[in-house]
């Protein structure tokens, strides 16, 4: 299942012309893939994310994790609400209901939606979620309908979306306890909650995956077949490239989960910040999926290990700890080890938007902005991902003024200044030491030197 269409209004700060509708359909009608938001500070990346958890975790989840979230409107006087559209791909609807698959839904983007709405004036807010499959005997709503919509008189099915639909959601604080976590037997809500804890609590942790690991290495020397192979498997994923450097994840014993760099292993817990953020958040990944689907659906594609299971991943931050040169490629890493994933995360760096799938790059306007959020046109996505960092963060999905810090600003426009003189003729012997001196501290790179090129020119005309 993924998200097809979001629609939000009056919630926080989307309100009025800045409200939020945004298609998730790529141009060949998939989902799965790399989805970039970006904007500024206080544009609302991260509450845009939370809204999307809210309706993939359900009413009774909701609460655990966001206590205040009827309070979200943007007043109260205003009706709030928030829309998510799903929809399953081929081989999802094919396989759950194999006697529907063939018909298409009433609208291009959506088998079904979960609405959040929101009265106007004080009060609690009202979940109606509606799961609908459009078949040969049309309309079947399969979610259990509030008693408002009791005259309904479609067949109804025991199938709740947030069930049924995998959704993960990982704030900017993707921190791995340095405590080996032992939660037994929770509870369906309390499972359902972490997966969207850190999206909503900096302060929870990413233990879990850990203790998880740990628990499949104890069952493997019990002699346990089943939970050696699910270990192998994730122990082929995290050292499949994950790590920079040279550094592989080697082995878990009971003391957790080590890496290896050259000829010395570390407990990743005494690693950095990137490299224990990115384990963890991985490993909780895996690990969800396979509780959710009692399965890890293993295949191979280009000789490498990837999980083939479905699901709605949000990343708040996902530059955050990494270096440019890990963030230029961990999109591509993720996309290639989970296929069929979308993922959707918001960031302030270009590198990770040269990830982006077509249709995949979304720009939120600032907080002193009267616009909508949009998907960007096909020129300014391809600037961005075929472009170089420069071309992304001078672009109007980030809207910097220049590259260069204002020092550094300062000499350049003493350069350009300078230059015309030079170039005239006109300069003293001092003002041509004062260029050359210039142009030594300022050693342009090519795509620098244009500009101050350009610069000079401008000022001619």
């Amino acid at each position: 299942m993924y998200l097809s269409r979001l629609r939000m209004s009056e919630i926080r700060g989307f309100h009025g012309r800045r409200a939020i509708d945004l298609p998730f359909v790529r141009p060949d009608g998939t989902f799965a893939g790399w989805t970039v938001i970006a904007g500024r500070n206080g544009s609302g990346k991260t509450s845009l994310l939370r809204a999307i958890a809210l309706t993939l975790a359900g009413d009774r989840v909701a609460e655990n994790l966001a206590p205040d979230y009827p309070n979200w409107r943007s007043s109260e006087m205003s009706k709030g609400a928030i829309r998510a559209s799903f929809r399953m791909d081929d081989e999802e609807s094919a396989a759950l209901f194999p006697e529907f698959s063939a018909a298409p839904p009433a609208e291009p983007e959506e088998h079904g939606y979960v609405g959040i709405f929101y009265p106007s004036g004080p009060g609690r807010v009202e979940e109606q979620p509606s799961f609908r499959i459009f078949g040969p005997l049309g309309s079947q709503s399969l979610v259990e309908q509030p008693a408002a919509a009791a005259e309904v008189t479609v067949p109804r099915f025991a199938f709740p979306l947030t069930r049924n639909t995998f959704g993960a959601g990982y704030g900017p604080y993707r921190r791995l306890s340095r405590t080996i976590a032992d939660r037994r037997n929770p509870t369906e809500t309390q499972e359902h909650a972490s997966r969207f804890a850190t999206l909503f609590d900096e302060d929870a942790p990413l233990a879990e995956g850990v203790a998880w690991m740990v628990g499949l290495h104890l069952r493997r020397l019990e002699g346990d077949n089943a939970a050696a192979h699910v270990l192998d498997t994730v122990e082929e994923l995290l050292g499949d490239g994950l790590l920079p450097d040279g550094c592989t994840v080697e082995k878990v014993n009971s003391s957790g989960l080590w890496v290896r760099r050259g000829q010395q292993s570390f407990p990743l817990a005494e690693m950095s910040d990137g490299y224990r953020t990115v384990t963890a958040l991985v490993l909780d990944l895996v690990r969800h999926l396979f509780s959710h689907y009692g399965e890890l659906r293993v295949a191979r594609e280009d000789g490498r290990v990837a999980l083939r299971t479905p699901g709605i991943v949000l990343i708040d931050e996902i530059d955050a700890h990494l270096h440019v040169s890990w963030q230029q490629r961990i999109g591509d890493w993720l996309k290639r080890h989970f296929p069929r994933v979308q993922f959707i995360v918001t960031t302030h760096s270009p590198y990770i938007c040269q990830a982006a799938d077509p249709a995949g790059l979304i720009r939120l306007p600032g907080p002193d902005e009267d616009a909508p959020a949009e998907v960007v046109e096909d020129a300014l996505y391809r600037r961005v991902v075929y472009g170089t960092g420069d071309d992304a963060v001078l672009s109007d999905l980030f809207g910097l003024d220049s590259p260069y810090s204002p020092r550094a600003e300062r000499l350049r426009r003493d350069l350009v200044a300078l230059e015309e003189r030079v170039l005239s003729g006109e300069a003293s012997r001092a003002e041509v030491e004062t260029y050359e001196n210039l142009s030594r501290t300022l050693n342009s790179s090519l795509s620098a030197r244009v500009d101050e090129v350009s610069a000079r020119l401008g000022g001619d005309r």
